[in-house]
């Protein structure tokens, strides 16, 4: 199961359409360590965009 972080963090992976798995990611511990990867991951994706 996951725990209610990785859920979060999930569902804004899936929002972009990066797949949880396959993005490489360190194990997450707190919520906060999920919030900055999810927010730099989005930094990345719109830089992507351009």
């Amino acid at each position: 199961m996951l725990t209610n972080e990785e859920i979060q963090i999930y569902g804004a992976l899936k929002k972009l359409k990066i797949p949880y798995e396959v993005f490489p990611h360190p194990p997450i511990t707190t919520l906060d360590e999920g919030l900055v990867l999810t927010k730099t991951i989005k930094a990345a994706a719109v830089k992507n965009l351009f």
